[in-house]
C-alpha cells in the first residue's frame, strides 16, 4: 500500500536532498550590482534549478497541511465554543453588561446598529436574554423623520411595551403631520412616562399632551414650541419637579396655568424664543410674577432661570412681603434687550432670601436707578453661600458698581463676571475701566476666596500694558485668582506676553478693533 502524503509529512515533513545552503559560488557578488554576462546567467539557472524544484515540493507540502489544518479547525472551533466563558456568564451579569452598553448622553435609538437592537441580534441566547429585560427598553430617542411607516410604529410600541413596567425615558422630535401621530401612540404609556423631551411640536402635539395624564412624570423639556396658548396646562403631571419650556409668547403665560403644584418644582426653565417681534406684540416678564413663581415653588426651588424679550417693571413696590426660598441655589434672569427695569427687579430681589444662592446671573443695572448699593448688601447678608455672580453692567455705573461689588460681596465669591451692556438711551458705549479696582490691595482681604474674574463687552483701557501689570501683581501677591478673562476695546500691542509668563494663571485677553 503506498505512503499517503499525510503520512510523508509526520515522518519526514522537512526533508531535504544534499543541498549546499551555506556557500554559493557566485557568493563574491551576490546584493552587488554586478551585471552577469550570458555565460554566467546560464551556469547561475544550471545551479538553481535543484533549489527551484525542493521549492515546488515544500509549497506542495504546504498547501496540504492548510487543508488538514483547515479540516481539524473545523472540529475544534464548535467544541471550543462550548467551553468558553462567555456561555458561562450568568444571566443576570449579562443583563447588567447589556444595560451598561446603553448610551448615556441621550436616550437609546431604534436602530440595528445600536444597543439594545444589535445585542439581539448577536445569537438567540443573546436575543431571549435582551428580549427578557425590560429595563433594557425603558428609554427611547425618536429623531426626526424616523417613524415614516406604520411598521416602525408597530415596531415602536412593541419598543415599549417590551420595558413594562419600569418608568419610561422619552425624547421626540416632531418635524412633519405624520410623526404628530408618534405622541398619540406614545399616550397609552403616559402612566410610565418618567422623562419627556418634545422639540418643535405643533399645536396639535401640545394639546394632546396638555390632556394626558402622567403620574410618574418627573422631567418634562419641551424645546422650540409655538405661540403658547394660556388654556395649555399640565396639570395631569403632578409629580414633575424639572420643567424647561423654551416657546414664543411664552412669557406672557402665568406660570400657575403650567403647573397645577408648583410647590413640587426644583427646577424651572421658562425661555421666550421670540425673535425681534413687533413692539405691540412683544411679551415681557412680569417682576411681580417672578415674585409669586418662587413663592408659590419656596420650600422646594433648587434652580430657576428665566429668559425673555424684556423685564416689565410695573407692579412691585416696597411693602411686599419677604419670601425665603431655603433651596434655591441658582438663580439666572436674562433679556433679549440689553436694557431692563434694574430698580424693580433689585427691588424684587432684596425681597427673596435666598441662604442657599451660591449662584446668580442678571441683566443690566444702573446704579442711576437705585437700589444697586441695597441688593449687593441684601446678598451679602442673606446669601452667605454665595461663590458665582455673573451681572450686566452700563458704562455709566461701571466705576461706582466696582466699588460697591469689591467691598460689600461675600468672602465666599470665587467667580466673576461683569458683562458690558449699552442701554438704549446711553449717549456714549465706551466702558472705562481702571484694574486698578481689582487689585491685590484692593480686592484682599474682601474677595480673598476669588479664582476667575471676567470682565467682558469691549472695556476702554488707557494704558495697555495694565492687565499684564495687574497679572503680575496678582501673582506677586500669590492670591486666589486663577483665570482671568478681558475683552477690550482697541488695538492689540505689538508684542503679546507668551503663556508661561503667566506662571500657570489661565489669561484670554481679546481686543475689538471699532470701525471709523
Amino acid at each position: 500500500m503506498p505512503r499517503s502524503l499525510s503520512a510523508t509529512m509526520i515522518d519526514a515533513p522537512f526533508a531535504l536532498p544534499s543541498l549546499n545552503l551555506t556557500h554559493s559560488p557566485f557568493h563574491e557578488v551576490l546584493n552587488t550590482n554586478y551585471v552577469p554576462n550570458d555565460a554566467e546567467i546560464e551556469l547561475i539557472g544550471a545551479h538553481l534549478a535543484p533549489h527551484d524544484a525542493e521549492l515546488s515540493r515544500l509549497e506542495s507540502i504546504i498547501a496540504a497541511l492548510a487543508i488538514q489544518r483547515d479540516r481539524v479547525l473545523n472540529y475544534v472551533a464548535p467544541h471550543r465554543a462550548l467551553t468558553s466563558k462567555g456561555r458561562r456568564i450568568p444571566q443576570d451579569i449579562l443583563e447588567q453588561i447589556f444595560l451598561a452598553c446603553l448610551p448615556t448622553h441621550r436616550n437609546a435609538l431604534m436602530h440595528s446598529t445600536e444597543p439594545p437592537l444589535v445585542l439581539a441580534r448577536v445569537c438567540s441566547s443573546w436575543r431571549f436574554i435582551a428580549f427578557s429585560t425590560p429595563k433594557l427598553w425603558a428609554s427611547l430617542h425618536i429623531p426626526a423623520n424616523t417613524i415614516g411607516t406604520r411598521a416602525k410604529m408597530v415596531a415602536m410600541v412593541e419598543w415599549l411595551e417590551r420595558s413594562a413596567p419600569h418608568p419610561l425615558m422619552l425624547s421626540v422630535n416632531i418635524a412633519n403631520s405624520f410623526e404628530t401621530s408618534v405622541l398619540s401612540s406614545l399616550l397609552p404609556f403616559a402612566h410610565r412616562w418618567s422623562r419627556l423631551r418634545l422639540s418643535m411640536p405643533n399645536i396639535h402635539t401640545l394639546f394632546l399632551l396638555s390632556n394626558a395624564s402622567g403620574p410618574l412624570l418627573t422631567d418634562l423639556d419641551i424645546v422650540f414650541a409655538p405661540r403658547w396658548y394660556s388654556d395649555l396646562t399640565f396639570r395631569g403631571f403632578p409629580a414633575i419637579r424639572r420643567m424647561s419650556i423654551s416657546g414664543d409668547g411664552l412669557a406672557g403665560v402665568p406660570t400657575s396655568m403650567l403647573i397645577d403644584r408648583p410647590v413640587h418644582v426644583t427646577h424651572l426653565n421658562l425661555s421666550d424664543t421670540i425673535k425681534n417681534p413687533p413692539q405691540l406684540t412683544r411679551s415681557y416678564l412680569s417682576s411681580p410674577g417672578i415674585y409669586e413663581l418662587v413663592k408659590m415653588c419656596q420650600n422646594q426651588l433648587i434652580s430657576l432661570q428665566i429668559s425673555t424679550w424684556g423685564f416689565d417693571g410695573l407692579g412691585l413696590h416696597d411693602s411686599l412681603s419677604v419670601v425665603r426660598a431655603p433651596c434655591l441655589q441658582f438663580l439666572s434672569i436674562t433679556t433679549a434687550e440689553d436694557y431692563c427695569y434694574s430698580r424693580e427687579l433689585a427691588i424684587l430681589l432684596v425681597h427673596l432670601q435666598l441662604p442657599q444662592l451660591n449662584s446668580l446671573h442678571l441683566p443690566s443695572y444702573n446704579r442711576r436707578t437705585g437700589q444697586f448699593d441695597n441688593l449687593v448688601l441684601h446678598l451679602t447678608q442673606h446669601s452667605p453661600s454665595l461663590c458665582d455672580v455673573d451681572f450686566g453692567m452700563e458704562s455709566n455705573s461701571l466705576p461706582d458698581a466696582l466699588r460697591v461689588l469689591i467691598t460689600q460681596l461675600s468672602p465666599t465669591l470665587r467667580r466673576l463676571t461683569i458683562r458690558k451692556t449699552t442701554m438704549y438711551y446711553a449717549e456714549t458705549t465706551e466702558w472705562p475701566l481702571d484694574l486698578a479696582a481689582f487689585a491685590p490691595r484692593a480686592i484682599l482681604p474682601n474677595l480673598w476666596s476669588l479664582e476667575t474674574l471676567q470682565i467682558l463687552g469691549g472695556v476702554k483701557v488707557t494704558n495697555q500694558s495694565a492687565w499684564i501689570e495687574f497679572v503680575n501683581a496678582h501673582l506677586e501677591y500669590k492670591t486666589s485668582l486663577r483665570n482671568f478673562r478681558l475683552s477690550i476695546l482697541g488695538e492689540p500691542p505689538m508684542v503679546m506676553p507668551r503663556p508661561e509668563a503667566f506662571r500657570g494663571m489661565d489669561v484670554a485677553v481679546t481686543y475689538t478693533v471699532t470701525e471709523m
